[in-house]
């Protein structure tokens, strides 16, 4: 549990990269406990480093799967947990059609938990030369980006 609070710390203090290679080191260890609420906490934070990371449509997957597995566990999102997952998503939100986002969260609502740390945890591409989203979760896209939807 302290770990998962570190990785949200980190994420905010230190950016998505950071955060990201704590999250490959602890997301499988975290879901193994078995605690669902845990579990679901960890995924949503995978899914705004990968919002951080510029990376809207796995984004997308990792909060299908943590939406999901609220509905099915009737553990509702607090409002702290929504302000964090807006800070990060919303931004990139708008990198995607409403289409491809909708895609995406509904791809992610059809995968374990187990699938969704395999997804949050693969190494990051090769940083792309277009479109970036920085750490504090505001939106900066590229010309070339926004020119070539």
């Amino acid at each position: 549990v302290d770990r998962a609070n570190l990785l949200v710390a980190l994420l905010y203090a230190h950016g998505p990269e950071r955060a990201h290679r704590e999250l490959q080191e602890m997301a499988v260890d975290a879901v193994a406990l078995g605690d669902v609420d845990l579990s679901i906490d960890v995924i949503e934070t995978a899914a705004a480093i990968w919002a951080g990371l510029g990376d809207a449509t796995r984004a997308a997957r990792l909060l299908g799967v943590a939406d999901k597995q609220r509905e099915l566990s009737g553990i509702p999102r607090a409002a702290p947990d929504q302000k964090h997952i807006d800070r990060f998503l919303g931004p990139v939100r708008d990198l995607v059609p409403e289409r491809e986002w909708d895609e995406a969260c509904a791809r992610g609502a059809g995968m374990t938990i187990a699938e969704a740390v395999v997804l949050a945890t693969q190494d990051r591409p090769a940083p792309a030369t277009t479109g970036t989203v920085p750490a504090q979760g505001t939106r900066q896209a590229s010309v070339d980006r926004a020119s070539s939807r």
